[in-house]
């Protein structure tokens, strides 16, 4: 049925006329509107006179023992009171069966996916419009909340409202309309259909959206009306890609319960939302910082997704902002990492172009100056910008300008990484196996020079930045190193995951890998130097061990300190 695809409507059906009770008569009017009523769910297939394909007694009583298995009801096949009476019921108005023939009509007893999700993990939402049956817009928008909060709690998503983005930046959207409301779905005033929400799908457009019909009588905390925590419950439910549960205690079971106190989501619709999203992510308390390591967890493994920070395999470029805040950029988005101890994921992902508009779509490394500046640079270009701490955002300065205006060579187009080092105060880039130092708007005579005089640091690698803690962090891959900034030597026990380390996924999240190496290489200022790590390991979380070059005497880290 193209309408269930496309569609979820809630509606709460007016009772069929002359309702019987439940061992009172069945008359032949309530048959046909029975009948009626399976064909509408997608229990029993239309007539098709144009190919002949007529319904039979069999396909009723098969449709009918369908829908008694569905509401728990004895598995008769016989059109009786109890049945009848079922069906005039106030339900959802979305099919419980898309497709008749379909493996879904023999399905257990438990939830059922739609088969379209949210391609990432933090959604945003914002109410358009209120209902005036409730005074209190902030009593919706807590019912809202806490609708949301439900879901999210139990899974991997991190739902919020935004009042202030734009409406096309908004995942999520809440309105109460009357009639025709411009999607093709016309309420049709009290009475009959409460709501509808519309699945993920692309994860464009209306997908997620849910629509209230104002014209009905929305109530909270009071048997009296629609309850609306119950009603905003399920259809959000249906926006995060659930179908209907067979499972009467669900939330998402067909047919409306009425007036509930304390709405709370059941293990059956606990384990569908998981089943789309994961279990929650264990969230580790206060560590010393990204090299702590994390508690363990038996939590397990989301479903990977390309803007998913548990899964993304290298970054663009990370980098301290003038604001303070610690960024993470991949193509078009970016991510915040928190700022207190332990790191972790604050927010994202968020598009680049909604915080610097002016930006390609591919950054190569980025840095903060003195002043409250920030450098991007792309290609053989770069673009400067100014942070406004009064307003908390970014203004363009320079538009797109070549690098050689900042007195770097052409060199340096394409370059891997570039950070102010805070033991000296200059700033150094980094391309392939090379570094460039620059300072007061040129580059220092004698550069470039290998990277190996970075003890351990990798070649080729995506970002360097000196973080809040003082320490000097390089990224590669899925990986980072942490710099001695006196011995010039990557610390023992590095590298670590980015995704364990600074996202704080778990183990558990993480793609694993298997390996038949006995060492990897390091490149150190002694040479190269090969190191046993385990045969069986997580590519991202790093097993091999960088001894410090500690056997460097204190001339040569003078020496260093001088022309390094």
């Amino acid at each position: 049925m193209a309408f269930s695809e496309i569609i979820v409507t809630f509606c709460f059906l007016v009772c069929l006329q002359n309702p019987v009770a439940e061992g009172g008569p069945v008359n032949s009017k309530q048959v046909a509107q029975g009948i009626d009523f399976l064909t509408k769910f997608g229990y029993l297939m239309n007539d098709d006179p144009r190919t002949g394909t007529l319904r039979s007694q069999a396909d009723l009583e098969k449709a009918i023992k369908m829908l008694q298995r569905y509401a728990n009801l004895p598995e008769t096949g016989k059109m009786d009171a109890a049945t009848i009476a079922q069906m005039g019921k106030s339900r959802c108005g979305v099919a419980d069966y898309g497709n008749y023939n379909s493996d879904n009509t023999r399905r257990k007893k438990r939830y059922t996916l739609q088969g379209s999700s949210w391609k990432k993990r933090d959604l945003t939402y914002q109410i358009k419009s209120f209902t005036r049956d409730i005074n209190s817009q902030e009593t919706q928008r807590q019912i809202f909340k806490k609708s949301f909060d439900q879901w999210s709690a139990a899974t991997n998503l991190r739902i919020k409202e935004d009042r202030h983005a734009n409406e096309k930046d908004v995942d999520i959207h809440i309105s109460f309309v009357n009639g025709w409301h411009n999607d093709a779905y016309p309420f049709d005033g009290q009475g009959g259909t409460l709501a509808h929400a519309f699945y993920p799908h692309n994860n464009l457009g209306l997908s997620g959206d849910a629509h209230f019909d104002d014209a009905e009588k929305f109530t909270t905390g009071t048997s009296a009306g629609i309850n609306l925590d119950w009603v905003a419950i399920h259809e959000f439910g249906h926006a995060l890609g659930l179908e209907h549960s067979n499972v009467r205690e669900s939330i998402m079971y067909p047919w409306y319960k009425g007036y509930v106190p304390d709405v709370k989501l059941t293990k059956d619709d606990i384990l569908g939302i998981q089943q789309l999203y994961g279990k929650p992510i264990h969230k580790p308390g206060p560590t010393d910082g990204p090299g702590a390591t994390p508690a363990p967890t038996t939590t397990e493994p989301m479903l990977p997704e390309e803007n998913d920070v548990c899964s993304i395999p290298s970054y663009d470029t990370l980098f301290m902002g003038p604001d303070k805040r610690t960024y993470a950029l991949k193509g078009t988005q970016y991510w915040i990492i928190k700022s207190a101890s332990g790191a972790g994921l604050e927010s994202g992902p968020h598009k680049v172009k909604d915080l610097w508009k002016e930006l390609p779509n591919k950054i190569d490394a980025a840095y903060a100056l003195s002043g409250n500046r920030l450098i991007f640079f792309s290609g053989s270009n770069y673009w400067r910008y100014y942070y406004d701490s009064k307003r908390d955002t970014y203004r363009i300065e320079h538009r797109e300008r070549i690098i050689t205006e900042m007195g770097l060579p052409m060199d340096l187009k394409d370059m891997d990484a570039v950070f102010t080092w805070g033991r000296n105060g200059k700033t150094y880039f980094f391309k392939g196996d090379k570094y460039w130092r620059y300072y007061r708007g040129s580059i220092d005579a004698g550069y470039p020079r290998s990277i190996r005089v970075w003890g351990g640091v990798p070649a080729n690698c995506n970002s360097v930045m000196k973080w809040r803690n003082g320490k000097t962090y390089f990224f590669k891959g899925s990986q980072y190193y942490r710099l001695d900034d006196w011995k010039i030597a990557v610390e023992a026990n590095y590298p670590k995951s980015i995704a364990l380390k600074w996202m704080r996924c778990e183990k558990e999240n993480l793609a694993l890998e298997k390996t038949t190496e006995t060492g990897v290489v390091v490149k150190g200022v002694h040479g190269t130097r090969g190191y046993p790590c385990e045969h069986d390991h997580e590519v991202s979380s790093g097993s091999a061990v960088y001894q410090s070059a500690s056997t460097l005497c204190l001339v040569v880290l003078a020496f260093l300190k001088q022309n390094f």
